[in-house]
């Protein structure tokens, strides 16, 4: 087995006594293999110290695959050698990821034997920039290096929403492939030209290069996106765009290799296809001279080009606030102001000829060597339909696809019960069994208009026990609080396991950050009023299996306090440096990524963090934060409920089963959202048992 496992933030043990007194002093290797060119760099952190571009002729890039590998490999070794370094001097290899599953997640990816037979294999298509991460490694094997290989941003990040995954025909899902490392960079930049946070924009954002990706990008998150490989969008320089589909059928009909036919719809199409020649430049050249076949495909490129641009902007349900153009091609000057004349009416239009693909790959990896960045390993990584969900639309439709699952409700003869059975009929949740006196849950259930049919009453004076025992009877049931006593519930749910068993059971409230979309976390605000290091232990691991129920591989959590000085004498603070010292140092909580103590800034703001100087993986990237008391916890989540305008959900975890435990105040649509929170961790406790 090949190991990349170094720990990212320490010296390799191939460094030959290289002094690494700060961060600026790591040196990285970028390798960046095109479809025809090897571009190669030397970075001092993020400072870039060498840059090479060795082209491939038109032989070279015609070559298949995997039959390059020793041509970039030899022209790798060239570059080391012409500037006198040998692989033993870099701290780490930034490689430009390639074709590999689908990813849920962008951002830094560290190479393991995974990776290296998805790459290898070609299982998931054919790409250049898939030789990058193989070269990198083979050139460590020759030379018994133990340097960790990263890739930035692959080509396979989707994270596509639920809506534009579908495409009409089941058994067929719209894939994400796309430009991700270049798109996130010149997003970023456009957001700086805005003066606005990357999270409050809507844009569209075009790479026009080889291929071309259309993004529609929501709050930093590519919603929508044409395939770039080979799926929609406009024709290429090389490759095909969106096809009539009869007309697909026939050409796959009439070639019997599909291998090939794959080959030359990604490799030889577009503009090549038409003009015998893959190479823009000479194309331009042919425009000067008025040829007709390349007037003739120039035109239906830019044509196709601007009708996709407005489409994607119409994937935002807004006009965006820029579209930002990027790539190679805008290098041209023709290209660039007839592509800018015809989208302008969109909205403003801000261009960044070229990529910034080897800075981008440098400052992703610099940001795991300083400690600001969570390098997760390939294999650690869920595809899109493993991935948690993101935010509660996505969560609601989720959990009305999982099996059905019964929901208790002790005390259902109120107006808020019978109202929130009947907005969680609407979303396609059913299963409902309603504890209280037959005749009073009826009434309330006539007047919110929901069918007696659609549910199931048990008559009962003592909704507690009775229902406890409904959940009891019914595996994997949930129990809900309706009009009854909190305190006399859960004493109740305690008492059905011996005392030797007693479970220690937390509250975690899920809310929807207005920042990013993504749902986070907050415990305890319900249950452990002052709890001690145990306790907070007890509600981190409870979460902790929540979002692991959610999807979630490796969960960041934040250990909440009002002040980052460790030097303080403060029980928040004392118990955080104990834990996260614990997670380090003896291995606790493995599947989590646990650092404080940090203020809340910290956990929902990187930029807060880089103001006050803290680098760690959890800032502004927290799925869950671990509050000092129920008090700081309740104060927090009402005020982000209230201000935000955002949904929210929770659920009572640590004991049999899962139990919903509302604030008196919640609006019936929160109701809802933690009955499917409460579904969707059901499904994932069961299933990974």
């Amino acid at each position: 087995m090949w190991d990349t496992g170094k720990h990212p933030g320490g010296k390799s043990p191939g460094l030959a006594g290289a002094k690494l007194s700060s961060m600026d002093e790591h040196l990285i290797l970028v390798v960046n293999l095109g479809a025809s060119s090897s571009k190669l760099a030397i970075f001092q952190g993020r400072k870039m110290l060498h840059e090479d571009n060795l082209r491939l002729d038109d032989q070279q890039a015609r070559l298949p695959l995997l039959e390059q590998l020793p041509l970039r490999l030899a022209q790798l070794r060239a570059f080391l050698e012409n500037h006198s370094l040998e692989i033993s001097s870099f701290s780490a290899v930034a490689a430009r990821g390639g074709m590999m599953k689908p990813l849920s997640r962008r951002g830094v990816i560290r190479v393991d034997d995974a990776m290296l037979d998805d790459l290898r294999s070609c299982r998931y298509g054919e790409h250049p920039s898939s030789l990058s991460a193989l070269c990198a490694v083979e050139l460590l094997r020759e030379c018994g290096g133990e340097l960790p290989v990263f890739v930035v941003d692959p080509v396979s990040v989707d994270t596509l929403s639920d809506e534009a995954r579908m495409s009409g025909v089941p058994g067929i899902e719209r894939r994400g492939r796309h430009h991700a490392l270049n798109v996130h960079h010149v997003a970023v930049q456009a957001a700086e030209r805005l003066k606005r946070p990357l999270h409050q924009l809507q844009l569209v954002v075009a790479h026009f290069g080889s291929g071309v990706s259309i993004c529609s990008v929501r709050r930093g998150r590519v919603i929508d996106v044409n395939d770039a490989q080979l799926g929609e969008g406009p024709f290429s320089v090389a490759r095909a765009g969106s096809l009539p589909i009869e007309g697909l059928l026939q050409l796959a009909e009439d070639h019997e290799d599909h291998v090939a036919l794959r080959r030359t719809l990604s490799r030889y199409s577009g503009m090549a296809g038409y003009t015998g020649t893959g190479d823009f430049r000479e194309i331009e050249r042919r425009l000067e001279e008025g040829d007709n076949a390349a007037l003739r495909s120039y035109d239906a490129m830019l044509f196709q080009s601007a009708k996709y641009v407005a489409a994607y902007a119409g994937s935002l349900g807004q006009r965006p606030d820029a579209v930002v153009i990027t790539g190679a091609m805008l290098h041209s000057t023709r290209f660039l102001n007839d592509l800018r004349e015809r989208i302008a009416w969109i909205a403003p239009v801000y261009s960044f000829p070229g990529e910034a693909e080897l800075q981008a790959l440098a400052d992703g990896v610099a940001g795991v060597l300083e400690g600001s960045e969570t390098a997760f390993a390939y294999s650690e990584i869920p595809t899109p339909h493993e991935a948690p969900p993101h935010g509660f639309n996505e969560l609601i439709r989720r959990a009305a696809d999982c099996p059905p699952l019964g929901f208790v409700v002790a005390g259902a003869a109120s107006q808020e019960v019978a109202e929130t059975v009947a907005m969680a009929h609407a979303h396609g949740f059913s299963g409902f069994v309603l504890v209280g006196e037959r005749a009073a849950v009826e009434q309330e259930l006539a007047e919110a208009g929901v069918d007696k049919a659609a549910v199931e009453i048990i008559d009962s004076t003592d909704i507690v026990a009775d229902a406890i025992r409904e959940v009891q009877s019914r595996r994997g049931s949930v129990l809900v609080k309706g009009k009854c006593d909190t305190a006399r519930l859960l004493r109740g749910v305690l008492g059905t396991l011996p005392h030797e068993e007693k479970p220690f059971l937390s509250h975690c409230a899920v809310f929807e950050d207005e920042i990013s979309g993504r749902l986070i976390g907050i415990t305890d605000g319900g249950l452990n009023v002052a709890p001690d290091i145990f306790g907070k232990m007890g509600m981190l691991g409870n979460a902790i299996r929540m979002f692991h129920a959610l999807g979630h591989r490796r969960p960041h959590a934040m250990l909440a306090a009002g002040m980052e000085d460790k030097g303080q004498d403060l029980p928040a603070i004392r118990d955080a440096v104990e834990m996260v010292r614990m997670h380090r140092e003896e291995g606790r909580w493995p599947d989590a990524v646990v650092d404080g103590p940090f203020g809340m800034d910290v956990a929902l703001s990187a930029q807060a963090a880089m103001r006050k100087g803290i680098r760690s993986p959890v800032a502004g990237r927290a799925d869950i934060i671990v509050t000092p008391n129920l008090e700081a916890c309740n104060f927090s989540v009402k005020l982000a409920v209230i201000y935000t305008g955002q949904p929210w959900g929770g659920l009572v975890l640590g004991g049999p089963f899962p139990v919903i435990v509302g604030s008196r105040a919640d609006e019936v649509a929160n109701r809802v959202c933690s009955i499917a929170l409460a579904r969707l961790v059901s499904a994932g406790l069961d299933r990974d048992g």
